[in-house]
């Protein structure tokens, strides 16, 4: 089985195809759009069988591609940014293709790993997780504001 390893961002895509024995076939940068997304599954047609090794599946910036993997239903597993951390210390470089690389080498070396399933309660989940965080720093920012006024109150009483 080609498994290919995916580094994810908001505005572009990379992916590594790697044989079972690790040996790198191909890799493609695409854009994060629709045009991307489409190349991406057409260049992964190229490698049969195959499956995904995706850094951070359920990042937002991720979810238009596994929308159109599951409608094709391919094999998706989820690598946590931490596993491919260590193969990034190893190897001591750091960029798009090495991290792709690096997100397939964590799924050759961890068959195990279950496959990634989308769960419309985890997405929901983490909206609302994001929006929280965002309430809770712009309700910080206003009480900094708030405190910064200048206290009119005692001004106010000694005109009086």
């Amino acid at each position: 089985m080609i498994i290919l390893g995916l580094d994810p961002h908001p505005t572009t895509h990379t992916a590594v195809a790697l044989d079972s024995r690790g040996v790198t076939l191909d890799s493609l940068s695409v854009k994060n759009d629709s045009d991307g997304l489409h190349q991406l599954c057409a260049w992964s047609a190229r490698f049969e069988p195959h499956c995904w090794a995706i850094e951070g599946a359920g990042n937002r910036d991720v979810a238009p591609l596994l929308a159109l993997l599951f409608a094709r239903n391919q094999l998706v597993y989820h690598i946590h940014p931490s596993l491919t951390s260590q193969y990034r210390a190893r190897r001591g470089k750091k960029n798009d293709l090495v991290d792709a690389e690096n997100v397939a080498r964590v799924l050759l070396a961890n068959p195990e790993l279950p496959r990634y399933q989308l769960s419309t309660q985890r997405t929901r989940l983490q909206e609302l997780s994001r929006t929280r965080d965002k309430l809770a720093q712009q309700r910080k920012a206003n009480q900094m504001m708030l405190e910064a006024l200048p206290d009119t109150t005692a001004a106010s009483l000694s005109t009086a």
